[in-house]
């Protein structure tokens, strides 16, 4: 199951867990018990927010209960912030990788950051918008192919105007397909 409610505190854990595992991020230190507890405790509410504690933040930070106080101390919170500082300067496909965009894994952020050196080329990459429009024409031709099952019903006249558009889009889809 998978739970789509962005303001889950379950899926800012296992965001906040994925930020700073080894294959994104690597701060170490901060593991599921840190992160809930930093949730709980209403200290940050994005893993950006991870980059604005302060080192009373951390140290303060109860890691038992109530009842059973158990801070997490000054010298783990100064190993903690010195991971994070760290982490400001890791590389493009790290920062990728660990912002947990959908269905962008590891090799997918290697690709990207191997044709591009900021976030400000990525926006303006040619590259991701090929990508995107080649996604959005093969959409469009698995409704156009008169071939389909669910167009089996149209007249021949709508099958032959179907068979233009989809001869047309599959025309773009190997244009695109070149280029990428």
């Amino acid at each position: 199951y998978y739970c789509k409610n962005s303001s889950c505190p379950g899926q800012l854990i296992n965001q906040i867990t994925h930020f700073v595992s080894k294959d994104a991020l690597d701060i170490k230190d901060i593991g599921n018990k840190i992160a809930i507890k930093l949730i709980e405790n209403n200290v940050i509410n994005s893993p950006l927010d991870l980059f604005k504690l302060k080192l009373n933040d951390l140290s303060n930070l109860n890691l038992g209960t109530k009842s059973n106080v158990r801070l997490l101390g000054e010298k783990k919170a100064e190993k903690i912030l010195e991971g994070i500082k760290e982490a400001k300067s890791k590389t493009l496909s790290k920062w990728l990788f660990a912002i947990g965009i959908p269905k962008l894994g590891k090799i997918g952020a290697q690709a990207i950051a191997k044709n591009h050196d900021s976030f400000e080329s990525i926006i303006n990459s040619q590259i991701l918008k090929d990508i995107l429009q080649f996604h959005s024409l093969i959409e469009k031709a698995e409704l156009t192919n008169p071939r389909a099952k669910k167009n089996r019903d149209k007249t021949e006249s709508e099958k032959h105007n179907l068979g233009k558009e989809f001869s047309s889009l599959v025309d773009e889809i190997d244009e695109i397909g070149k280029r990428l």
